[in-house]
């Protein structure tokens, strides 16, 4: 935003969520490319700080994954993944049929139980100067994957509960991320006391959700009111967050072509925003703020 007072002229900049420096192996999968642009200039910078205080995995979650889903499927278990609606599904389903391709999946059934997801999905498809490489590889050579064989896309209530007669092998991605509400919920109570299963997180589980509880390792959970025995196996993958992360943020922070007045930072908790602002001080030599709540600013 520019913003013309006492006649001059100041640029302020709102961040918003910070898209990470892809690498196709540290944080494989994108479907799109992202990411801010370099070469800014500011004189007032308000910037998140989610991760302020801690990096990503560096290592690939592929080998790892395809091993527990192969595990799953031979004691004849279903996997049953949690994800958010927007990319982090598009974002799996494109990483699974990779897999299959090479040979690291066995070809089961992929069932996407999420109208907003396949909504995305469509919006995607229809903007082929967004995508990665990768993607634009893998849609030249399979198709759309509305149309893969062997992937399932349910759009409506009777074909979600389809998914729920399957009594063979499959992977099920469905919404919410974090357990709170949606389809997912019906997956889960179906299949988390049966420890044939797999349940794995690929994305950031907020305390007090049902996401949270399973995957901190608690023996049930409350689902429609009733008490659901965790019996499945439980696995999180961190490396898929699409936050980025301190050292990610100063590599963007160093492309700024001026150094702005001062920099706030919001959206994180009090340690990430801390730990941040220690380090962009150290770093960079920058004025930083921690933002409070309610906190006004005047901008001269």
């Amino acid at each position: 935003i520019s913003l013309k007072t006492n006649g001059g002229v100041r640029r302020l900049l709102f961040t918003g969520d910070i898209g990470r420096v892809r690498s196709s192996t540290v944080a494989p999968g994108k479907v799109v490319h992202s990411g801010p642009a370099e070469g800014e200039s500011a004189d007032l910078v308000v910037m998140e700080s989610t991760y302020g205080n801690r990096p990503h995995p560096t290592d690939d979650p592929r080998p790892l994954m395809a091993a527990l889903i192969r595990q799953t499927v031979q004691r004849g278990g279903s996997v049953i993944v949690p994800a958010f609606a927007v990319e982090r599904t598009q974002k799996l389903v494109f990483m699974l049929k990779q897999m299959m391709l090479a040979g690291q999946l066995p070809e089961i059934p992929v069932y996407c139980d999420s109208p907003m997801a396949i909504k995305a999905m469509e919006i995607f498809l229809k903007h082929t100067e967004e995508y990665s490489e990768d993607t634009r590889q893998l849609i030249k050579e399979c198709g759309s994957p509305l149309e893969w064989k062997g992937f399932t896309f349910a759009s409506t209530p009777e074909e979600s509960k389809k998914i729920n007669e399957t009594r063979y092998p499959s992977i099920i991605i469905s919404s919410s991320g974090m357990a709170t509400g949606g389809r997912i919920l019906h997956h889960l109570a179906q299949r988390l006391p049966d420890p044939k299963n797999l349940i794995v997180f690929i994305g950031f589980q907020a305390p007090g959700t049902r996401g949270y509880i399973i995957k901190s390792g608690a023996h049930e959970v409350k689902i429609f009111g009733e008490m659901v025995p965790i019996r499945a196996q439980v696995a999180a993958f961190e490396q898929f967050s699409d936050h980025a992360d301190t050292p990610e943020l100063l590599q963007w922070l160093h492309t700024f072509k001026n150094k702005p007045a001062v920099t706030y930072l919001v959206h994180g908790e009090p340690a990430a925003a801390s730990q941040l602002q220690e380090a962009m001080t150290k770093d960079l030599g920058w004025n930083v703020q921690v933002a409070q709540w309610l906190e006004k600013v005047g901008v001269e």
